[in-house]
């Protein structure tokens, strides 16, 4: 007589086998995932927000503006990167309600009172506008050590496209911009009647520094002898 039958093979790999290979593959993604996680935090770095200054100038137009002051406004950054890596970014974000004038020949009381119309419901509406931000959403190189940013400026509550020409020298990106307040739905001030006027052009200049990496915990380690 025949002996016993053998078993039948029906292709299913057995439930043990099944998880063995799904933790292996699942092992391997999370060591592809490790593995690139340096190379993103390098290319991504903060913005050195206490090194790093944007100024703006507003001027004056007008019969009499050879009587009046032009401005100098200083716009602090509270957030932001610059992503070096293959989709290269960059994002500056600031708090409407930190801007200053400096104007240094004028009295301390008399930047108060330009501040606070500056900030108040007639310019920037720091209280119903809070945030001033920068998105890019396009870089691409412009000779050695230059690039041209298209992005989008959000400033009292419209966003609108605006393009930097950038430079870089000595690890700092340097560069200028003028935008139009009436194209974010500000009305330039006027003043003694209109024989005074802001001009409805402001130049944006910065300099923007990015933090240093911090040292890897083999460099900070000291050899003691």
């Amino acid at each position: 007589m025949a002996g016993p039958l053998a078993p039948a093979r029906t292709g299913r790999k057995l439930p043990g086998l099944e998880r063995g290979i799904r933790f292996k593959g699942q092992f391997a993604i999370l060591l592809l995932l490790a593995s690139l996680a340096p190379a993103v935090a390098a290319a991504r770095r903060p913005v050195d927000a206490t090194h790093s200054r944007v100024l703006v100038d507003v001027s004056k137009s007008g019969f009499l503006s050879v009587f009046a002051h032009d401005h100098s406004i200083q716009a602090p950054i509270a957030s932001g990167y610059v992503d070096s890596g293959q989709r290269a970014a960059v994002e500056l974000r600031f708090e409407t309600g930190n801007l200053r004038v400096l104007d240094p020949e004028l009295p301390a009381d008399t930047r108060q009172e330009i501040e606070q119309t500056m900030l108040g419901s007639k310019v920037l509406d720091a209280s119903q506008f809070p945030e001033i931000l920068f998105v890019s959403r396009s870089v691409a190189g412009k000779g050695p050590g230059g690039w041209r940013v298209v992005g989008e400026l959000t400033l009292h509550g419209q966003t609108h496209p605006v393009t930097l020409d950038v430079a870089e020298s000595g690890g700092v990106y340097e560069g200028s911009v003028e935008i139009r307040q009436t194209d974010f739905g500000i009305k330039p001030i006027q003043l003694a009647r209109g024989t005074v006027k802001v001009k409805d052009v402001v130049l944006i200049h910065f300099e923007i520094r990015l933090q240093v990496p911090a040292q890897s915990n083999e460099r900070k380690t000291s050899k003691i002898p």
